[in-house]
């Protein structure tokens, strides 16, 4: 009898011991899984941080060549006034010596 209670006790130790071994190697292979996944998150985060950083860069250097443009533009834009206003200038001078 107090060989079979052994045997017995002995046999739930050994079930015990099964059961938490199989628990271990399921939360290995959870941990696994989700060191993957992370590892893959990652990856496609800095996939879209970089493509984000080419998207700015892009934009910047558009607005940079759009100024460019437009104070050029500006400049011409100033010249033309400036040659219309002596135009004008000159206009009024000659109606007002012929007014004479």
């Amino acid at each position: 009898v107090l060989l079979a209670s052994l045997h017995t006790k002995l046999e739930i130790e050994v079930s015990s011991h099964t059961t938490a071994k199989n628990n271990l190697a399921s939360t290995h292979n959870h941990e696994m899984t989700l060191q993957s996944m992370l590892e893959a998150a990652n990856s496609t985060s800095r996939k879209q941080l970089n493509d984000a950083q080419k998207t700015l860069d892009t934009v910047k250097t558009q607005l940079r060549t759009d100024l460019e443009t437009a104070r050029k533009h500006n400049e011409t834009t100033q010249v033309a006034l400036e040659a219309a206003k002596k135009d004008h200038r000159s206009v009024v001078a000659e109606l007002a010596a012929m007014q004479k």
